[in-house]
């Protein structure tokens, strides 16, 4: 039997691997390759945590029931996985035993983790202060002195943790550039990566995209009524503001600076992830590599505009959202304006430092 597990990283299409395995898990079965759904978790994450708490639990015992089961194939994804330590990915080399095992991991060019990385934080605020308090930082704090970029500078280094436990010999790694990929697919380029390129032109193709980073306008926008609305409402407008490309983050939020620096800092890292796996060097930048963070001002009057469209736009998908969550038109928690939601104006202290 063959495992091959895949373990991302963040932001380089896990999200359509998955989906594409997913879509096609009966038609793989049919090959004798299985992708196992473990818990309730729709991939591979429960198996992630286990192997962090150290402990075997439901996860666990059902893939080793698969296990027993001696499939042609076996195929495991969490992007989870390049983020556990170098003792738990020891412990899912113990835990696998002597099967023949393969870990694929994609890469992304260190300016790329940056910027995901910064925006993923973004994504993470909870209130439009706790958003600009973060962006201040982002912003202001000097390339030398900003964590931020040594640890997207560093994050590549993940692949040496997997590499010894399983062995150089058992790690491939790919560039996450549509430019590099098999045919210019990245569902040909993983499965031409793991050997199974013989079944990938009968596979159905999914609809599901890779995610996509809503741009910082949209981002402000979602942390700033975050106390006041329902989670579904917010996962709708965070729906709709990806699926208009005018929302879609196309430029750069650090400076070229810091970007510069963070890829400076992944060169040697590159370099040996080139001589010992022999992957080629992730293309720097795929999106607008222009220097373009907006004013604290902008930012704050683009955001309330893309609110007011969006609540106008979609109230009566925002009502039955209320309902079915016994809101029923809360004034606390509702979106449409002139029940709720007074939207904040700029303020003094917001344009202090642009002026």
């Amino acid at each position: 039997m063959k495992i091959y597990v895949h373990i991302g990283s963040d932001k380089t299409g896990t999200t359509a691997i998955q989906a594409a395995l997913k879509n096609n898990r009966k038609h793989l079965k049919e090959h004798g390759m299985v992708y196992p759904s473990l818990e309730k978790e729709p991939h591979q994450e429960a198996l992630a945590r286990e192997l962090l708490t150290g402990k075997k639990g439901a996860a666990w015992e059902k893939l080793e029931a698969i296990l027993n089961q001696s499939p042609d194939h076996l195929i495991l994804s969490s992007e989870m996985f390049c983020s556990i330590s170098e003792s738990a990915v020891q412990l899912f080399k113990e835990w696998l035993g002597d099967h023949d095992v393969t870990i694929v991991a994609y890469l992304r060019s260190a300016d790329q983790y940056l910027e995901s990385g910064v925006m993923q934080r973004l994504k993470a605020s909870k209130s439009d202060q706790d958003f600009f308090r973060l962006y201040r930082k982002i912003k202001w704090i000097p390339a030398l002195f900003n964590p931020m970029v040594y640890i997207s500078g560093l994050k590549p280094r993940f692949v040496f943790r997997w590499a010894r436990a399983f062995g150089e010999k058992n790690i491939r790694v790919r560039p996450y550039s549509e430019a590099q990929w098999k045919d210019g697919n990245l569902i040909s380029d993983f499965m031409a990566t793991i050997g199974l390129n013989s079944i990938q032109e009968s596979l159905q193709h999914s609809s599901q995209k890779r995610n996509v980073t809503p741009n910082i306008y949209a981002v402000y926008a979602m942390a700033s009524f975050w106390s006041s609305t329902h989670p579904p409402i917010r996962h709708r407008f965070s729906e709709v503001m990806t699926r208009q490309y005018d929302q879609v983050k196309t430029s750069q939020i650090t400076s070229n600076f810091k970007r510069n620096l963070a890829r400076l800092i992944s060169e040697p890292t590159f370099s040996r992830i080139s001589r010992e796996f022999g992957c080629p060097k992730p293309s720097q930048n795929d999106a607008d590599s222009s220097n373009y963070a907006p004013s604290e001002k902008e930012i704050i009057q683009q955001g309330q505009k893309l609110l007011l469209e969006f609540s106008v736009h979609q109230q009566k998908r925002i009502k039955a959202l209320e309902k079915n969550i016994h809101l029923k038109g809360s004034k606390e928690r509702s979106l449409i304006p002139g029940k709720s939601n007074k939207l904040r104006q700029p303020t003094r202290h917001d344009t202090a430092k642009e002026s």
